[in-house]
């Protein structure tokens, strides 16, 4: 494997010794300083590189002009490059200043083989956090020794007391190294990347806090298990460690960090619920997940998006009840403890004011144009959402507004795309309600999002619609169309019973029946997250105040699409 770094030429050096003194197979490395050479390399060699590792302190001088070269050139791999996960291509970006944390929510966050790791990365972290992903369990060129627990594996495998795992999360001093039978290893406790380099000390262990005198030949402890080395490819750097004995429900996992933004905002009164909802309880029994063998899902969608938010766009057919759905997985989102924000792009129609009824004087044009303050005064967005309950907020525009003209100009798409990058920061789970013809006006959204759930019913003249705006003509860019039908999934919603040569038109041959009528193989690779069966009277029913998830039929529907996202990864 080879791995090629881009670093200062200031920390080369310290850096060079201690990748180079892990000792691993397979793997080597190559360094540079200069950012142009790389992409020279690239242009000429194609991406021949199977990791590359950005320190981000070397763009620290770069002018806007730079950067957006640098932008160019990333998005022009990614796209030809990234894109096909069997390649097993990365690019890898170390950011503890949040120099490159703008431009990465803007343009990469996309990619899933775009990693952004912004948390201090110490040294006795760094080789892991390059190389881990490439170790593998049966490599012939891999001596036996080296098969063996290491360092890394002591230090990420075994379970830490609860205390030492809250100190880690929220400190910047380096994870302490356990002590051997020989020495105690010892770090300097300044990190590796971070933005002021700190003054070394003249005595010798200051002086080595570099050193990765430490290889994979390391023996475990007596009394514990030794982990075999392939398990190391499959555990999350950062994650919190693992429990030593399984439990029938694990509690979902919280972000500290994530908490400590929420708590340090005007929302630090949302505390998150005690206990666990019933919904939540049961997740484990209920949620299936829509694949071929209808397996139950063991990790629930709760623990997926607290991990990392996503950020998921709902559009469709104005008729397809889009807006319905986004407004009930919101809902249900919130229910089950997740801090969340629903996001209403529909200015004509404002479905969510509706779904979520709220009466304002008619002078505060704060709350009744949230969307628009918001927009305004993105830094401050905890001071313009609307709060439907202790865990879901909303952004948007009321049904009491008499004109929304005006919004089209002032919510453009640089200034959502901005809001869309501070709410990451703030929320697990962001829904956006946008139609369908205004993804050509928002092409952030696209771009942005993690999923794109688009809502259709399956009678002959919704599947018209449906093939009718899957065209390139009905986006901005050929880009845009092939990252919408990247991360498009279908939802077949008010679903009844319609057939196709006498065989029922479902999520699992959904794509099939749109080639037979079209005789285009594109949407061949195409995918269904579920369906929701039409509601009798659900006018009558939404008119008591009522959504959905409400009605206990439909619950468990809601709870089970949410799930069928998380497993789409």
């Amino acid at each position: 494997m080879i791995v090629t770094v881009i670093l200062p030429a200031a920390k080369l050096d310290k850096v060079k010794q201690g990748l180079e003194s892990q000792k691993s197979a397979g793997i080597s490395f190559e360094y540079f300083t200069n950012v142009a050479e790389v992409f020279t390399l690239i242009n000429e060699r194609g991406f021949y590189m199977d990791k590359l590792v950005f320190i981000a302190s070397v763009l620290a001088d770069f002018n806007d002009a730079d950067m957006q070269v640098l932008i160019d050139n990333l998005c022009n791999v990614c796209e030809l490059y990234l894109l096909d996960d069997t390649k097993n291509k990365e690019i890898l970006m170390i950011d503890s200043g949040l120099l490159f944390e703008m431009e990465y929510h803007q343009f990469f966050h996309p990619y899933p083989s775009f990693i952004y790791q912004s948390q201090k990365v110490h040294p006795s972290q760094l080789f892991g956090l390059i190389a881990g992903n490439f170790i593998t369990a049966e490599n012939p060129n891999v001596i036996e020794e080296s098969k063996k627990p290491s360092f890394f594996s002591k230090v990420f495998g075994k379970k830490k007391q609860a205390a030492t795992e809250t100190a880690d999360a929220v400190s910047d001093e380096p994870p302490v190294p356990e002590a051997s039978d020989q020495q105690q290893v010892q770090y300097s406790d300044a990190p590796l990347f971070a933005d002021v380099d700190v003054e070394e000390s003249k005595s010798t262990q200051e002086q080595n806090d570099l050193d990765f005198d430490i290889n994979f030949s390391s023996q475990p402890e007596k009394e514990e298990q030794a982990e075999p080395i392939e398990d190391l490819s499959n555990t999350p750097l950062f994650e919190d460690e693992p429990e030593s004995e399984p439990k029938p429900e694990p509690e979902p996992k919280v972000d500290i960090q994530k908490e400590q933004r929420r708590f340090s905002s005007p929302f630090k009164n949302k505390q998150p619920p005690l206990q666990k909802n019933t919904a939540t309880a049961q997740v484990a029994q209920v949620a299936k997940v829509a694949t071929r063998s209808k397996k139950v899902i063991a990790k629930t969608y709760i623990e997926f998006f607290q991990k990392r938010s996503k950020i998921v766009l709902f559009t469709g057919d104005r008729r397809s009840g889009s807006s319905t759905v986004a407004a009930c997985l919101a809902e249900q989102a919130a229910r089950d403890g997740l801090y969340v924000l629903l996001l209403d792009l529909d200015y004509e129609r404002r479905g969510q004011s509706i779904n979520f009824p709220m009466q304002f004087d008619d002078n505060d044009t704060q709350r009744i144009l949230s969307l628009y303050h918001a927009i305004k005064n993105a830094s401050n967005i905890d001071e313009y959402a609307l709060q439907i309950n202790d865990n879901l907020d909303f952004l948007g525009t009321s049904i009491q507004a008499d004109s929304t003209d005006f919004m089209y100009e002032h919510v453009n798409n640089s200034a959502l795309q901005t809001l869309l990058s501070i709410a990451l920061s703030k929320y697990d789970l962001i829904l956006v309600d946008c139609p369908f013809l205004d993804l050509k006006k928002y092409t952030c959204l696209v771009a942005m999002s993690n999923y794109i759930i688009h809502s259709t019913a399956t009678d002959y003249r919704a599947i018209v619609n449906l093939v009718n705006m899957l065209t390139p003509e009905d986006f901005a860019t050929n880009t845009d169309f092939s990252l919408y039908m990247t991360k498009l999934m279908f939802l077949l919603n008010q679903f009844k019973t319609h057939f196709w040569n006498n065989v029922e038109i479902n999520e699992r041959n959904l794509n099939q029946y749109m080639i037979d009528m079209t005789g285009d193989d594109m949407y061949r690779s195409l995918t269904a997250v579920g369906r929701i069966p039409e509601f009798n009277d659900y006018d009558e029913f939404m008119s008591e105040g009522n959504l959905l998830i409400d009605n206990k039929n439909y619950t468990d529907i809601f709870i089970e699409l949410l799930n069928n996202i998380a497993a789409k990864g």
